[in-house]
């Protein structure tokens, strides 16, 4: 078996929360004798470097600044602007005697320096809509520990910047977005770009409030990674595509199909025959040496018909019968669930035989469904991967599917859980909890992808790595992030709404020449 690669960890490669930063930052000062004076100037700087690069034909820059580090953050760059010759203000959400500590500091040293700041009694929200265009606005009201909902003057900001079209640049997370869970803290900064420092934060990458930050960079503040003393099962990780490179190595020339593995793919009834052919499909197009799909009697002939390099094997009635097991370990992987049929008895028959299989294995779609129909909770272990979108997962955990939308990381942490098997929670920036409850998130993919068929797709691509040879967790870390760019690449050439999910298959060849070796 392929080990379980991974980047060294970096604090790009980190994802933390909110806590964590905080928690991180106490502890870089303590080992390392930095005052929290010392991070800010340092984060500054970066703010302003990165303004400056980002508009090199503006001039002029007004800084929104709260009572907090943010806004001590905003102080900094606009002194380190004006030094480089921008026009630059600060209009402060806060009269200037409730700033204290190292943001006090930092307003002291702007305006020691020349700066011009607006206290709150200055100035009014409704002045936001005549600034000039040509101005660089940056946000910089609220930190990434927001937790209460946003409200009287600072959404009044909040909402008048929304209605300019001027640049607008976040400092670490836009204001009232969930550095946590994402969420819109009622109403958020919509930022053309973020500027996060150390690492990103979890509000960067999951929805909704992954649309509010707009690009995304992340400023090294001069602190190592190893000084993180975090578990590894409480960050999340960037999974970049990367990491695609180490799937195309050249293939050794001693060898033949049967190195490859050979996958089994279950599924397929009258009216739902489409989605194991497409599971089929992806899996040789993925690597895999040999696919069989083993389906019901009565769509052999016609799956048959069109299999060209896929052999079709009649595996039951049209459900599930209690020998339906017998020989499936011979085989490297399987993927059961595309096209399965709906029938109760075949969910029960099914998980009366989890005990006898020894190959991993994919669940996907009604297999899902059948899991979730179970009395008691199943745990399969982790040769298993759970491939649930967000209604599925939802019918798994017996939440609403807005419960599962509103915490992604926690309900594929409770998910990996129950079940001790690798989670890939899909969606947009597709969530993956891999042995010992380690997440990845991945920033690939489009709406594009929401097609029918494109989970198909997945899962058969994630059952050929496993028989290739690859742990459930880089199964599907890697098939997830092939399958996303794969997407992406169709984005570019054809747009979004035309993608079809054998245009993904057909794709994956691409993705191969961009990132081999």
């Amino acid at each position: 078996m392929l080990n379980d690669l991974s980047p060294a960890p970096t604090a790009k490669s980190h994802v933390l929360t909110p806590d964590q930063m905080q928690l991180f930052e106490s502890i870089a000062m303590d080992k390392l004798g930095l005052p929290g004076l010392v991070l800010m100037e340092t984060a500054g700087h970066q703010l302003a470097k990165t303004i400056a690069a980002h508009h090199p034909d503006y001039r002029r820059c007004i800084i929104f600044c709260g009572p907090g580090n943010n806004g001590g953050d905003g102080y900094v760059a606009g002194r380190y602007l004006l030094n480089w010759g921008w026009s630059t203000e600060c209009w402060s959400s806060v009269h200037c005697d409730v700033l204290r500590g190292d943001a006090l500091r930092q307003y002291q040293a702007y305006a020691a320096s020349g700066g011009t700041v607006r206290f709150s009694d200055g100035w009014s929200p409704d002045e936001i809509a005549t600034i000039d265009p040509g101005t660089v606005l940056v946000d910089g009201l609220l930190g990434t520990g927001l937790k209460g909902s946003v409200r009287g003057r600072i959404g009044d900001i909040i909402d008048a910047l929304n209605k300019l079209d001027n640049p607008v640049v976040a400092i670490d997370l836009p204001s009232g977005v969930c550095g946590l869970t994402g969420a819109i803290l009622g109403q958020a900064v919509r930022a053309e770009h973020t500027v996060s420092f150390h690492a990103s934060k979890r509000g960067h990458w999951l929805y909704p409030g992954a649309e509010y930050r707009g690009s995304l960079s992340v400023a090294d503040i001069g602190l190592s990674s190893e000084l993180h003393q975090f578990d590894e099962s409480t960050l999340l990780h960037l999974a970049g595509p990367e990491l695609l490179q180490e799937l195309f190595s050249p293939r050794r020339a001693d060898t033949h199909k049967g190195t490859y593995g050979h996958v089994m793919v279950i599924g397929g009834v009258n009216g739902r025959a489409g989605a194991p052919q497409l599971t089929s499909d992806a899996a040789l197009a993925a690597g895999a040496g040999l696919v069989t799909l083993g389906t019901s009697k009565n769509v052999v002939s016609y799956l048959a018909r069109d299999a060209y390099e896929v052999m079709v094997a009649p595996l039951y009635e049209t459900e599930l019968d209690g020998s339906w097991w017998n020989g499936l370990n011979r085989y490297s992987s399987a993927v059961i669930g595309p096209g399965l049929s709906p029938d109760a008895e075949v969910g029960r028959r099914l998980f009366s035989a989890v005990k006898h299989i020894t190959i991993p294995v994919v669940l996907d779609a009604d297999g899902l469904n059948h899991l979730a129909q179970q009395s008691e909770d199943v745990f399969l272990g982790d040769s298993w991967v759970l491939t649930p979108h967000p209604g599925e997962a939802a019918r798994l955990l017996n939440i609403p599917i807005a419960a599962v939308q509103k915490d992604r990381v926690a309900c594929v942490q409770a998910l990996q859980e129950i079940t001790g098997s690798v989670i890939v929670l899909k969606g947009a920036n597709t969530l993956v909890a891999g042995r010992e409850g380690r997440i990845s998130v991945c920033p690939v993919g489009n709406p594009g992808l929401a097609t029918a068929g494109a989970g198909d797709v997945l899962a058969g691509m994630i059952g050929s790595l496993l028989a290739q040879g690859y742990s459930a967790s880089r199964a599907a870390l890697l098939g997830t992030l092939w399958h996303g760019v794969s997407g992406d690449q169709l984005w570019k050439k054809f747009g979004q709404k035309t993608l079809r999910a054998r245009d993904i298959i057909e794709q994956l060849r691409d993705v191969e020449a961009c990132y081999q070796n």
